[in-house]
């Protein structure tokens, strides 16, 4: 899969999740306390992380050059900061092209930090 071919996918899977379940993703981010998800972010956060971990692992093995030093309070943000951009986007009422530009936006950002980080070219 190219750069690009990821990019578009990511951002219609993202899509997908911001437009198909909005109510549902403001009702878990917003009014979760009390419930049985009131800890999903913090509990996907750690399981993320150590699926990441694993990721990178694997990925060594494949590309010897690649940086997996990476600490995992790092990896544990940018999983943290998925959640808040989701949060804004329900918050300040982003919908249409506006979402669509902030969700690529994101997208380039991961993708090209992430690149620069783990010395991938």
């Amino acid at each position: 899969m190219t750069q690009e071919s990821y990019l578009l996918s990511a951002v219609a899977d993202y899509m997908s999740i911001l437009k198909e379940n909005r109510t549902l993703l403001k009702i878990l981010l917003f009014k979760a306390q009390g419930s049985s998800l009131e800890n999903f972010k913090i509990e996907f956060t750690d399981k993320a992380t150590v699926q990441v971990k694993t990721w990178f692992a694997n990925n060594k093995l494949r590309h010897p050059d690649m940086n997996i030093e990476v600490s995992d309070f790092m990896i544990h943000l940018h999983t943290v900061w998925m959640f808040t951009m989701f949060e804004e986007i329900i918050m300040h009422r982003v919908t249409g092209d506006a979402m669509v530009r902030v969700v690529e936006e994101y997208i380039k950002f991961e993708i090209n930090g992430w690149k620069h980080i783990l010395n991938i070219e």
